[in-house]
């Protein structure tokens, strides 16, 4: 075993939380593939496409401290594939992206792989800034891909059974309900919001909007790809969303000072609103349109579920 490695345990407990999620994956895929020898072969062809001829010599999960390496790497004679694991948005950094694609020139084989394994949306501008360092050897994979892969799964080993459904536990209970993946702001209609209840959707789908201004600054989505989702009083529904690419004060309006920016074509104005009726069935939602904050934070779990409510 090379310096810096731990033989991977899934009970063994690491200082950073993320690298516990690291052990967590690589334990099931080995474990899964002592099974059943093609799953790891399944697990990267259906959630990366990545085709694999032959076998993994090799699975290791990276110490934390081993600043240069990423989260895990998996070997085989002609392939490798490195992790970069994230339990929150917007945390990924290019520097650390840049230094393992450095470290691919320490190995011999030739298909090389780099997956950023995040809660961001994989269509997000975030994510595809990221991707555009090296698209021929980066991916993204999001936390939910691997969690409806795992779900769907069905053994009748139940040691690996019963482990797959406490680690889908954990990635539920510790990202999904507490990551951000978003906020809903509502919506101030009049002469100094500049918005005008009657005509902004048609606005909105007619792209003459490219930023919208608040009063304060949301902080959770400056350049993070998070979403800003509107929330109309009068239609009491959420009508729309984007991505916000960046947050600035601008001083353009002199009770709404911050600008969020928009991604570019991330804005969908939703044929169905959101009613308060799906929106207020949220953990800590009740009193949503009585709170007098202009904004509520919204997590992964939360706004899977307002979708999964509107379909």
């Amino acid at each position: 075993m090379q310096e810096g490695t731990r033989q991977v345990n899934i009970f063994t407990m690491y200082s950073q939380m993320e690298n516990h999620f690291t052990n967590g994956l690589i334990s099931i895929l080995r474990l899964a593939t002592l099974h059943d020898s093609s799953f790891i072969n399944w697990f990267l062809g259906s959630l990366l496409q990545i085709d694999i001829c032959d076998s993994f010599e090799l699975l290791q999960v990276l110490r934390y401290e081993e600043k240069t390496t990423a989260d895990a790497v998996l070997k085989g004679e002609r392939i490798i594939v490195q992790f970069e694991t994230k339990i929150e948005s917007a945390t990924l950094s290019k520097n650390q992206i840049m230094k393992h694609l450095d470290a691919f020139n320490g190995y011999s084989q030739p298909e090389q792989h780099l997956v950023m394994l995040t809660p961001d949306d994989s269509n997000s501008g975030y994510v595809k800034n990221f991707l555009d360092l090296d698209r021929t050897r980066i991916q993204h994979l999001e936390w939910r891909k691997v969690f409806d892969f795992l779900h769907k799964y069905r053994t009748d080993n139940i040691v690996l059974q019963n482990i797959i459904s406490q680690y889908l536990e954990t990635i539920k209970t510790s990202i999904f309900e507490q990551d951000i993946v978003g906020i809903i702001a509502k919506i101030s209609f009049g002469e100094k919001s500049g918005v005008n209840a009657d005509s902004y959707l048609d606005q909105m789908r007619n792209e003459e909007w490219a930023e919208w201004n608040t009063p304060r600054q949301y902080k959770n989505l400056d350049g993070t790809g998070r979403k800003l989702l509107l929330y109309d009083k009068n239609l009491r529904a959420i009508t729309l969303e984007v991505e916000i690419a960046e947050v600035e004060r601008t001083n353009n309006e002199v009770d709404y000072p911050w600008t969020n920016r928009f991604a570019p074509k991330t804005l969908r104005v939703f044929e169905t609103p959101i009613p308060i009726a799906i929106i207020e069935k949220l953990d800590g939602f009740a009193n949503f349109v009585h709170e007098r904050a202009p904004y509520r934070n919204i997590t992964h779990e939360q706004y899977r579920h307002l979708k999964k409510e509107n379909m």
